[in-house]
């Protein structure tokens, strides 16, 4: 849908891509930021393994790709649509990640991001994309803010953490509306 070049190329993310995510996900706040209850502290190769082939299914219900920085060529980040139900026509966006600090701040997470939902919405022909994002996490929200996804509430104290009850606010997009933001 896009008139432009993007920044972004998604990939498929691969086996030999793990050392790289568990690099990128260094303290175990990061990776609850990241990956909720989804896998323990450290992250493994044998945990992503186990991940990866949980979740092959034919047609797939799980896309996982790194997101390339067309220009440099460098991989920059991770995403992933998970919960593909093409009969009811929804998805969910997971695990997003711009790997390093100095890659934040730039745009690239949009971009990623904009990236999969076309591909959710144009290639798979899906009708809404949902997601769960920790209330404090304000650039993430801002930035799935900016591609269209509306807040739907709050699942007040969903997750607890450290002594600590986390907020997690449930966001979404269809694809009507993905399709007026990109005219």
């Amino acid at each position: 849908m896009s008139q432009q070049q993007p920044i972004i190329r998604l990939v498929p993310f691969k086996e030999e891509d793990i050392p790289r995510l568990i690099n990128w996900l260094p303290t175990e706040d990061a990776l609850m930021v990241w990956g909720g209850l989804s896998f323990r502290f450290p992250l493994t190769q044998k945990q992503y393994q186990k991940h990866l082939k949980e979740h092959q299914a034919n047609p797939p219900n799980q896309y996982i790709y790194k997101a390339v920085h067309v220009e440099s060529e460098r991989v920059v980040g991770h995403c992933e649509l998970t919960s593909v139900n093409r009969g009811q026509g929804l998805g969910r966006i997971s695990r997003v990640l711009i790997g390093s600090p100095e890659d934040r701040g730039k745009g690239w997470g949009q971009a990623m991001l904009a990236e999969l939902l076309d591909f959710a919405f144009s290639k798979l022909h899906l009708h809404r994309i949902d997601l769960g994002v920790f209330d404090f996490n304000d650039s993430a929200i801002a930035c799935y803010e900016q591609l269209g996804f509306r807040n739907e509430g709050t699942m007040r104290e969903a997750r607890y953490y450290h002594g600590q009850y986390w907020n997690l606010c449930v966001m979404s997009l269809l694809s009507h509306e993905w399709r007026g933001k990109q005219s």
